[in-house]
């Protein structure tokens, strides 16, 4: 089990290294977001009232722009 506290500094601190994983965990855990289908590689996930995202798996890492993405997005909604 990931221990959300660490996967949440790591986000903040190295987004870059950040593995698929634990961007998962931010948005079930913390984020409150659902998975709602898997296309290939792209993973999308939803919540009522607030705008779906997908996430792609590339080799085990979370591509930067989808971390920067998600962080924002659970920072405007006051999850961290």
């Amino acid at each position: 089990m990931t221990n959300v506290r660490k996967v949440v500094c790591k986000a903040c601190d190295s987004p870059q290294n950040l593995r698929f994983r634990e961007l998962v965990t931010l948005l079930t855990r913390i984020g409150g977001y659902s998975l709602n289908s898997i296309n290939g590689s792209h993973w999308n996930y939803s919540r009522d009232g607030y705008y779906p995202i997908t996430i792609t798996q590339t080799r085990g890492q979370a591509k930067l722009r989808e971390v920067k993405a998600a962080d924002k997005l659970l920072k405007e909604s006051g999850w961290i």
